[in-house]
């Protein structure tokens, strides 16, 4: 992270004693709402510190990095508690680049350090997660989120990994949805000196991944198997799925999917109707509801259903062309010319709307 406000400036004279003892010819400070001449003024060990750190997270590879450390490690001996706090506190203030910019520093400066390393990939774990919420930074989002699996990463290389390094790194897989990760630290840290109570609690976790890991693989074996049109075996698999989550409406949408596929318009609806009961509001299970009614000759009801994801998304041309379709099933000209018309206004190259239009 480059900051614009760190310049390199001549140890000044009040300072020698450090210049002599560390060998410092140049140090790094941040000029900030003030003049060069006004921060050198007031230059003491703390701001010679604020400097390094900022100089030490913009670029790890500084030749003078040794220097720093040497200074940094005899001046100040609780560096780690230290910085810590003030990052923490900045990220709770929302001042996340300061916060990161302390935490890269000292994993920097301990690269080998659990703790350290732990809290780096906390701060970007919860960073992560605020903007994830906000929803309105999707590149700093995925930034943030391999900088979150790149630290853990460092995390997991420790030697003598702690109980608590572990257990957060299973946690960490296990929000990911990678279980196999997860139940391999899962298993590590049954195996470590955490106490009973702890591993116990673990141990019923492991079920409910584990379950979970099998449930998935039953979904994703019945999405691969409705795809490629093998549609009775993927029906199998995805009841199977259904009998032990009946609450998770994509499933009931993949089964009406296959059934609809089938020409099974009966259950396809039933299906579809479960996954609305499910999810609400959203606009691809309506039309699917449609679909079904319009096959079983229920016009009416099809026209309600059309309507009603239509209030969701006005202009989806799949939608539109639905309706217009089943309006001429209707004898309803004038109403399919108006949708078919709306259709070419948003797309003048949508081939149904061209064809139906030269008819009508």
């Amino acid at each position: 992270m480059k900051n614009s406000n760190l310049y390199f400036i001549s140890i000044p004279k009040k300072l020698d004693k450090f210049s002599k003892k560390y060998n410092l010819s140049k140090i790094p400070i941040e000029i900030s709402g003030t003049t060069i001449e006004e921060a050198i003024a007031s230059l003491d060990k703390n701001s010679i510190l604020s400097g390094m750190i900022l100089a030490i997270a913009e670029d790890p590879e500084h030749k003078d990095i040794p220097i720093y450390k040497k200074f940094i490690f005899s001046e100040f001996p609780d560096i780690v508690s230290r910085l810590t706090d003030a990052a923490i506190v900045k990220s709770s203030n929302g001042q996340f680049e300061i916060a990161e910019n302390i935490f890269s520093a000292l994993s920097i400066l301990y690269p080998d350090t659990e703790t350290v390393l732990l809290n780096l990939a906390y701060f970007y774990d919860a960073y992560s997660q605020s903007i994830e919420k906000d929803g309105l930074n999707e590149i700093l989002l995925e930034e943030l989120k391999l900088k979150t699996e790149e630290a853990f990463e460092k995390v997991a290389k420790c030697k003598n990994l702690s109980h608590i390094g572990i257990y957060n790194l299973a946690f960490y897989y296990t929000r990911l949805n990678n279980t196999e990760k997860a139940i391999e630290y899962f298993n590590i840290y049954l195996k470590s000196n955490a106490d009973e109570e702890s591993k116990e609690s673990i141990r019923k976790l492991m079920i409910s991944v584990t379950k979970e890991q099998e449930d998935s693989k039953l979904f994703h074996k019945a999405n691969e198997l409705i795809s490629n049109d093998e549609d009775d075996e993927g029906i199998y698999y995805i009841s199977e799925y259904l009998n032990k989550n009946p609450n998770v409406w994509n499933a009931w949408f993949l089964l009406g999917l296959a059934y609809r596929k089938k020409g099974d318009f009966e259950n396809a609806l039933n299906s579809f109707n479960k996954a609305h009961n499910l999810h609400k509001n959203f606009s691809d299970i309506l039309n699917e509801i449609a679909i079904c009614h319009m096959e079983l000759g229920n016009n009416l009801d099809a026209i309600e259903y059309l309507d009603e994801a239509l209030n969701i998304e006005p202009n989806n041309i799949k939608l539109l062309s639905n309706k217009a379709i089943l309006e001429l099933r209707q004898n309803n000209y004038n109403s399919a010319r108006i949708l078919f018309k709306k259709i070419a206004e948003i797309d003048k190259n949508d081939p149904i709307a061209q064809k139906y239009l030269e008819i009508l």
